[in-house]
């Protein structure tokens, strides 16, 4: 400049585009604020509300339950009813299991709450704002995550190659290969009830329910006699009870079955597969038996 050293072209025409003759120089940038994580549900929360009524409120009531789509849909976890004018409530619902769930308000008049004094916040989960509720008969607010049952397989057997996870040798059971096909295959033994059993007890500590899925077939089933399998459970080295039965109507026909038996609290379990026939050569075949527990 003036003739006095040589200039850097390009550094003082950035110097002079950003900072003009007579001109201020530009603010900084402000970076954007990094937005807050959604909360995590781990295992519990809490609910934690507060609500003022407005000048009339016995007109107000609300209750918490599980949303639709929930497996406990329906469900009321909490609620509230018959309030003074204008009372401001509190409420601290613990220990809620991580679900989805819908807060519901009610009006008697059919005006909502009116605002103000009215008013409805929710605190916890700290994500949940609850609009207005200034008119109508009802108000619902949903929140939370529909729980998706967890399957875990604790047996799966398809007797292809050996008795699995049952016992062999009981009386009138075998195992029983048509057309290259395991099974087993319960025989009516001299007037007697045959059954088959797991051979040790199944862990199922952690688990709220069983699901048990089969095969069976029935073979000879007398048309004037009511011939039933029945699915037994022993629970933690207790007597075999009978959970589900089974009374096919066709003989020689594959029925394929499944369903859930809550276990809860329980650790230890045997399945037993019980069919009492009603002359011997009467028989049954299983295939494909499955445990699962829901986590």
């Amino acid at each position: 400049y003036y003739g006095h050293g040589a200039v850097k072209y390009w550094a003082a025409d950035t110097y002079l585009t950003n900072n003009p003759c007579g001109g201020s120089p530009p603010p900084p940038q402000t970076p954007s604020p990094t937005p807050a994580p959604e909360p995590v549900c781990d295992g519990t929360f809490d609910f934690a509300m507060e609500f003022k009524t407005d000048y009339w409120g016995y007109e107000t009531g609300w209750e918490l339950k599980h949303a639709s789509g929930s497996l406990q849909q329906g469900i009321v976890v909490d609620f509230g009813n018959g309030y003074g004018n204008q009372e401001t409530v509190n409420i601290f619902t613990p220990n809620l299991p991580c679900d989805c769930y819908t807060l519901e308000f009610s009006d008697s008049y059919g005006d909502g709450i009116y605002e103000p004094p009215g008013f409805i916040n929710v605190i916890s989960p700290p994500n949940v704002n609850a609009p207005p509720f200034t008119t109508g008969y009802s108000y619902s607010l949903d929140f939370g995550t529909c729980s998706v049952p967890q399957w875990v397989e604790i047996t799966n057997d398809d007797f292809e190659g050996g008795w699995g996870s049952f016992t062999q040798g009981e009386a009138g059971t075998k195992r029983f290969v048509p057309n290259g096909n395991g099974a087993l295959r319960l025989l009516d033994f001299n007037g007697g009830t045959s059954t088959a059993t797991q051979s040790s007890p199944q862990d199922v500590s952690g688990y709220s329910k069983l699901r048990v899925s089969f095969d069976y077939m029935i073979r000879t089933m007398d048309s004037d006699n009511i011939e039933t399998l029945s699915v037994q459970l022993s629970t933690d080295g207790g007597a075999f009870e009978t959970i589900q039965s089974f009374s096919p109507n066709e003989n020689n026909v594959m029925y394929q079955e499944s369903f859930d038996y809550p276990i809860t609290g329980a650790n230890f379990i045997k399945l037993r597969f019980s069919y009492p026939g009603s002359a011997n050569s009467d028989y049954v075949y299983l295939d494909n038996v499955m445990l699962e527990g829901e986590v």
